[in-house]
C-alpha cells in the first residue's frame, strides 16, 4: 500500500537533487522517459487530489491514491515531483555533449498545467511557492507551456487552465509568504 508511495517519494528526491547536478541535470532533462515519468507521476498522484481530500481537516478517511498512498502521502509524492520537474525545467537550452533539448518543455501543456494548478492554488505555502517556480522555470525556456500561458494559438483545450494559472500568478503577487509573491513575481518576469 503505502509503502510504494514511500518509495516513490525517495526516488523523486533522488531525481530532483541529480536535477541540481550540472552534468547530470541536463542529461536527465533531456530524455523523454525522464519527463513522461515525471508528468505520469504528477498525473497519478495531483496534489490536493481526490486522495486529499478526505473531509477537510485531519483525519484519515479511507482515500488513497495511487498505488495505495495516503492522502498526505499523494501530496507528499506530487510535492516532489514538482521539486523534480523544477530542477530539471531549469536546463532551458539543452544539455551537455550527450544531451539535447529539454525534453520537459516540450511536453504537452495537457499533462503539466492541470498538475500545477491544484498546488499553485492550495493553502499549503510550500506547495504553491514550488508550483510557481516550476511554471518560472518552464517559462523561462520557452517551449510548449509557455506558449500556452501566453495563451498563442494552438494551445486548444489547456487554454482554460492556462489562464487559470496566469490569473493566479497575478493574484498570489499579494500573498502574505513572501517566498510565494517572489516565485509568481519571476514566474511572470519570465513570461515577457
Amino acid at each position: 500500500g503505502g509503502e510504494a508511495g514511500a518509495v516513490l517519494v525517495v526516488l523523486l528526491r533522488v531525481l530532483a537533487n541529480l536535477g541540481m547536478h550540472p552534468e547530470l541535470g541536463p542529461e536527465l532533462a533531456a530524455r523523454p522517459d525522464t519527463a513522461a515519468a515525471i508528468a505520469r507521476v504528477l498525473r497519478d498522484y495531483p496534489f490536493g487530489g481526490p486522495a486529499s481530500s478526505g473531509g477537510g481537516g485531519g483525519g484519515g478517511g479511507s482515500s488513497a491514491g495511487a498505488g495505495g498512498a495516503t492522502c498526505t502521502q499523494c501530496d507528499e509524492v506530487a510535492l516532489n515531483a514538482l521539486a523534480a520537474l523544477t530542477n530539471l525545467a531549469y536546463y532551458a537550452g539543452g544539455g551537455s555533449q550527450r544531451g539535447g533539448a529539454n525534453a520537459l518543455l516540450g511536453l504537452p501543456p495537457g499533462d503539466v498545467l492541470p498538475a500545477l494548478a491544484p498546488a499553485l492554488l492550495s493553502a499549503n505555502e510550500e506547495a504553491a511557492a514550488e508550483a510557481a517556480r516550476c511554471l518560472g522555470n518552464l517559462a523561462r525556456g520557452g517551449g510548449t507551456v509557455c506558449a500556452a500561458l501566453l495563451g498563442e494559438p494552438g494551445s486548444g483545450p489547456t487554454a482554460g487552465a492556462a489562464r487559470v494559472l496566469l490569473e493566479a500568478l497575478v493574484l498570489l503577487l499579494d500573498h502574505g509568504a513572501w517566498g510565494v509573491a517572489a516565485a509568481c513575481a519571476g514566474c511572470l518576469v519570465n513570461l515577457t
